[in-house]
């Protein structure tokens, strides 16, 4: 037992370790500046699984996954400007059914292609892929084990899942987006606004107002029936402290001093994740073991990106919120909110968390009729 505790504060100090660089390294350099912290923590963690100084599997990600990314999403929207959310939450719910649609089609096109290479148990892996590109890796596992798909086929489609999913976050972080305006342009305060200092007791005030929020949103998700929601709900929690916070001390719409630092701790906490996303991921060469399911996975992720940014653009949906709902497809509502987070897009955080959520609760319903599906086409 002791050598497990002392196993996992090693993992978790080269976690925050490389944390700390990836804030650094975008704040110092140019390339750093250029490429963004997500990214830079995600290579950072692929890079140390590759090593072996990171596991691919370890509970200390579980901690992270299960506790402190809900919790650096609630500290983020402690802070974030609530008159934006209405108007581009509409925009990000549509791009996601325009991702799930792309997703649909990238497994239409892909089966078409490949499914004479995938072997018998192929439909299985579609199937599971699918429900995965529509809301994140709980469905892959769930699907794969509702029909059944083969043990070591499955391991073996999960490490390139991994590796897939890391690649195209990874991807999309680069594509450039426009900022758009959190309110109308005649409505925009010229003057800068200056945020308080954090202090000790703002921190404090912040961090059990994000526990409270985690809290609550998973009360009322098992209150529900909706256990794959809890994150929308703790975001809606965390907005509506927000609010209140900002209604009790009369700032008319500013923000009040109380949650002073909290989208700093939370965006470090995100940070923690991409790093932890990484080393999940493993090493590229455990890819090359899946033949032909990476070409399927690569023509899917491939047909989906091309949908929702052909399309989403020809409709006039705003970049920011094509990428996050694409996000919050192939990862899950985490990923995409730390993405939305990480690159300052303060309108898209709960969004990504709602729309994410909403891919929990669809994609094993989806992908399961996705396999009965192909199991007749066989």
């Amino acid at each position: 037992m002791h050598k497990y505790y002392e196993r996992a504060e090693i993992e978790l100090s080269i976690d925050i370790f490389f944390t700390q660089n990836a804030q650094a390294l975008q704040g110092r350099t140019r390339i750093g500046s250029a490429i963004g912290s997500p990214v830079l923590a995600i290579a950072a963690g692929l890079l140390c699984s590759m090593l072996g100084l990171l596991p691919i599997e370890s509970g200390v990600y579980d901690i992270v996954w299960q506790s402190m990314m809900p919790l650096a999403a609630a500290l983020f929207l402690l802070e974030a400007d609530l008159r934006g959310l209405f108007s581009s939450a509409r925009d990000t719910t549509i791009a996601f059914i325009l991702a799930s649609v792309g997703t649909l089609v990238g497994t239409a096109v892909a089966w078409l292609l490949l499914s004479q290479r995938l072997g018998p148990g192929g439909w299985q892996l579609a199937a599971a892929l699918t429900a995965s590109y529509i809301g994140g890796s709980i469905n892959f596992a769930a699907v794969s084990a509702s029909l059944a798909a083969p043990g070591p086929q499955v391991a073996a489609a999960m490490a390139a899942d991994n590796i897939a999913m890391a690649c195209y976050l990874a991807v999309i972080s680069f594509c450039p987006a426009e900022n758009v305006p959190l309110r109308p342009a005649a409505a925009i305060n010229t003057t800068p606004e200056v945020k308080a200092a954090a202090t000790s007791e703002t921190m404090a005030t912040s961090l059990a107002a994000a526990m409270l929020a985690c809290c609550a949103g998973i009360f009322l998700a098992n209150f529900l029936g909706l256990t794959g929601s809890s994150l929308g709900f703790a975001a809606l929690c965390a907005s509506g402290m927000a609010s209140l916070a900002g209604m009790w001390t009369g700032n008319q719409g500013k923000f009040s001093s109380i949650f002073s630092g909290a989208e700093v701790l939370g965006g470090a906490l995100m940070l923690l994740f991409f790093v932890t996303i990484g080393a999940a991921a493993g090493s590229p060469r455990s890819i090359l073991g899946c033949g032909w399911l990476a070409i399927f996975m690569i023509v899917q992720l491939a047909v989906h990106l091309g949908i929702v940014l052909g399309v989403g653009r020809a409709a006039g949906l705003p970049m920011q919120a094509l990428l996050t709902a694409s996000n919050a497809a192939i990862g899950g509502p985490g990923t995409a909110a730390a993405m939305a987070s990480g690159r300052g897009w303060a309108s898209q955080v709960t969004p990504a968390l709602l729309t994410g959520s909403l891919g929990y609760s669809v994609g094993t319903p989806i992908g399961l009729a996705v396999g009965a599906l192909l199991q007749q086409m066989q």
